[in-house]
């Protein structure tokens, strides 16, 4: 017997799936003028009807039979809402931090991860001092990594444009995830990420209309070459800053992904973080940027902390930012909270 549906795995009860079923003889050919009966092993998670339309019910895995005479088929069917979103056939594990019991609707982020191996507890401290102020926020591990399905791959500057829109679509897959969710507010949506995250989270926004709003943690807004180049430049070493910055008008590498087109295309408001120290991405460059932005009107904010590094703490003292509160404080005077 052999048993197909359209999909295995759905996000949440009241999804289908339309479940095939061909008789073989003993030789694989089909038997045709057969009757199929179709049962579930666990109706409350799905049901199924006698024409193999199967229908969530609720959270967990049954087994779909197929019976004919004697011989049953059997495949899994899961509705993993729970535990999963899905980008395609992309299982994202994620966990969601909600403020409190109430039950909302509450205004929510999804945390899109900087470059590496980074999973959905990786990035908690980022976003857990925001829930007490009545933000949930979505985490989940990268594509490949802890237990999400596909395939994790580095982003250089020969595979930036597709590798960064396959990110930006898991984020955007989050967002709309999100949106079906009874204790969000659909309306009040953002993305906030750090490093890599600022070109992954607009490219999401600009796939998403469901998303309101922005906050990114020392995000570039330069090209992936320029940002390679300049971190080769300054990254672990000890030269001064200046000398850095005025070795970049000799670029003359392969851009890869340039984020302008795609910055300048967004409507939304957005707060950018930035550190003055910053050895990673040239910030100097990325608040020229912003600028730019501001001048053409778009509702662009950033916030420059003079001594900080890559991950907005002190060069000097080690001690990170509150960013935190200057977050909390940007929200509430966009009305998000």
């Amino acid at each position: 017997m052999d048993v197909t549906a359209t999909v295995l795995a759905v996000e949440f009860a009241g999804e289908t799936s339309q479940f095939r079923a061909t008789p073989v003889n003993a030789q694989g050919s089909p038997v045709v003028g057969t009757t199929v009966t179709w049962s579930s092993s666990n109706p409350v998670v799905a049901t199924v009807d006698a024409n193999g339309l199967v229908t969530a019910q609720g959270f967990g895995a049954a087994e779909i039979r197929a019976t004919v005479g004697a011989v049953t088929g059997r495949i899994q069917f899961e509705v993993i809402g729970d535990r999963f979103f899905l980008n395609g056939s992309v299982r994202l594990r994620y966990d969601l931090d909600l403020p409190d019991n109430s039950g909302g609707p509450f205004p929510a982020v999804v945390w899109v991860h900087g470059s590496g191996m980074l999973d959905r507890n990786s990035q908690a401290l980022a976003t857990n001092p925001l829930v007490p102020e009545g933000l949930a926020a979505l985490r989940y591990d990268k594509r490949g990594v802890g237990q999400s399905t596909g395939s994790f791959f580095n982003i250089g500057v020969a595979n930036s444009v597709s590798g960064l829109g396959t990110l930006a679509s898991d984020a955007a897959a989050a967002v709309r995830f999100l949106t079906r969710l009874p204790q969000i507010d659909r309306s009040r949506i953002g993305i906030i990420g750090n490093s890599q995250g600022g070109w992954i989270g607009p490219i999401a926004a600009a796939q998403s209309s469901d998303v309101s709003f922005m906050m990114m943690w020392s995000g570039p807004t330069v090209s992936v070459g320029l940002e390679i180049f300049y971190s080769t430049l300054a990254d672990g070493t000890n030269t001064p800053l200046d000398n850095v910055y005025a070795q970049l008008p000799g670029f003359n590498g392969a851009a890869g992904y340039d984020p302008l087109p795609t910055l300048q295309s967004l409507t939304i408001p957005s707060l950018w973080l930035y550190g003055g120290m910053d050895r990673s991405i040239p910030t100097r460059l990325d608040t020229l940027n912003m600028r730019n932005f501001q001048a053409m009107g778009l509702p662009y904010e950033f916030i420059w902390y003079p001594t900080g590094r890559h991950d907005l703490r002190d060069a000097n003292t080690g001690m990170i930012f509150d960013v935190w509160s200057d977050q909390v404080a940007w929200m509430r005077a966009k009305g998000i909270l």
